[in-house]
Order: structure tokens, then sequence, then C-alpha cells
């Protein structure tokens, strides 16, 4: 979903796809309602353009995830991660803070250069007085040099509330969800208790057996 963004890496998803089965009532362990929640429902064997994660916040999400599991894995604690990503992933941690989305999941704006949104001077005079309004839309033009040789004017539609998040608060989330359905799975998996049939060896039994 991160990865395979065109159909040059079909054969790659189908091999995938044959090994790990990833289909299943699975959500994004997130309670963002600008995720998209159909996200896991398009997944199947065969890749189409509609598989791959293609917004900045989806795409975000995953890779909050992945760090989750990847902890998890490695038997970490959600403090330890989390003290991790402040300690040693410092730039991370400026970049992520600095990046503002609108209600489609695209980067507005963001303190890493050159990684999309509007620049800095429209963002602070423009758009950020009005982050929390409804139905406040901007529409910003660049050159865009992405999927040809020459720059071509491209317009994107911003669409507010506009919002930061918060990778620390996130990774608690994608934790106590995971915990969540650990421990459902758990209970489901432990089989009901059978009812005992009575001991008719015990002594007050077996002596009214014997006197009869």
């Amino acid at each position: 979903m991160l990865n395979c963004l065109t159909t040059d890496w079909a054969e790659l998803w189908a091999a995938a796809w044959a090994e790990t089965d990833l289909s299943g009532p699975d959500g994004w362990l997130s309670d963002c309602p600008v995720l998209p929640p159909d996200a896991f429902a398009k997944l199947g064997p065969a890749w189409t353009p509609a598989l791959p994660l293609r917004s900045a916040l989806a795409r975000r999400q995953a890779l909050v995830e992945l760090d989750v599991l990847a902890a998890r894995g490695l038997g970490l604690s959600l403090e330890e991660l989390q003290t991790m990503f402040r300690i040693s992933f410092t730039t991370l941690r400026k970049y992520d803070g600095g990046t503002w989305y609108d209600q489609n999941g695209r980067v507005v704006f963001t303190c890493q250069n050159k990684a999309g949104g509007v620049p800095r001077k429209i963002w602070e005079a423009e758009l950020l007085p009005r982050k929390d309004e409804p139905g406040f839309t901007y529409s910003h033009t660049e050159a865009d040099q992405a999927f040809t040789d020459a720059k071509t004017p491209r317009t994107t539609l911003y669409a507010a509330p506009f919002f930061a998040m918060d990778r620390e608060r996130d990774y608690e989330t994608a934790w106590r969800k995971l915990d969540g359905i650990e421990r459902v799975d758990s209970i489901g998996s432990i089989p009901a208790k059978v009812p005992q049939a009575p001991d008719l060896t015990a002594e007050g039994t077996g002596s009214q057996e014997a006197k009869a």
C-alpha cells in the first residue's frame, strides 16, 4: 500500500498477497475521521490503482502503525517507543509536528522545505487565521514537474478545517487499539469450561452404596 504505487508493481503485489492474505475487517488504528475509511476494504489479490495509499495523511498513518508493530515485535513498551522518537528522531519530530493537513488528507503547509503545501507567507497570512473555519477553501497553483520534463501548472484546492497531528499521541492510540484487538482475540480463543460430572467415588456416596 505504501510501495506498490503503479502497475509495474502488480506482479509483486500478487506474489505478496499469495503468501499473506491481507483480506479481512481490519481498519485504521486511529480515530482520525479524515483517514479514508475504505482503504483496507479495497484490498484484493489483483493490483488496481485504488489499492495504494495516495494521501499524505494516510501514508503517514501507515508509517505510524508500522512503527508501533515493529516496537511491539521487538519487545519495546509504548513509553520506550515514544522516548526513542522524542530523543533520537528530533528532525522527524520537528517536521511531523510542523505539518498541517486539510480535510482531504493533503499537506496544506509544512515546515519541511519543498515537501508540498503552500508557501509559509501564504500559510501565515491567509490560511492559518482561518484554519478552523468549516467550508473555507483555498485554491493554490504552482509549477509542477512531477510527471513531465517541463514544468506545468497544477492547481490544488485545500479544504478547511486544517489540522496538525501528534505522533506520540498517535502511537498511543494505535498501541491501545492493538491491545484491545489482542484482548478480544485471546478471549475468543479460550475454550468454554465444561461442567464436571459429580464424583461418584466420594466417601459419602460410596458409603451409601455399600449400605444398600
